[in-house]
């Protein structure tokens, strides 16, 4: 046993000189801020990703309301349907629309408050 850490010793020793390495060994204090710094980085990618999917998501969102708008407007001009019938959908799309964004939030887990 004395032996494995005596060449052990040797190992670092070689390490030392062969590389240049000035701390070869970091003290319990440094790995802790090593942990720490690494938990840090990974909480951040987390919630950049999060962040980048609820963008995609509100989005696509957007993307579909001004879909479904411009259609209602084309009805509109085309005479499909009267004033107060536009201005109803108008307001149940919107009403949707709101409706999915605070739905989205939940499911990214962004409180309603936070903007």
């Amino acid at each position: 046993m004395c032996c494995l850490i005596y060449l052990g010793f040797i190992f670092v020793s070689c390490l030392v000189t062969i590389f240049g390495i000035s701390s070869v060994l970091l003290s319990h204090s440094e790995i802790q801020q090593e942990r720490q710094a690494y938990k840090q980085t990974m909480q951040r990618r987390k919630l950049q990703a999060k962040k980048q999917a609820y963008s995609n998501e509100r989005l696509r969102e957007r993307e579909s309301l001004d879909k479904d708008l411009s259609a209602l407007d084309k009805q509109l001009q085309e005479s499909m349907i009267d004033s107060q019938t536009h201005e109803r959908y108008m307001k149940i799309l919107q009403i949707s629309y709101e409706r999915k964004r605070q739905e989205t939030r939940k499911k990214f887990g962004f409180e309603a408050s936070a903007r």
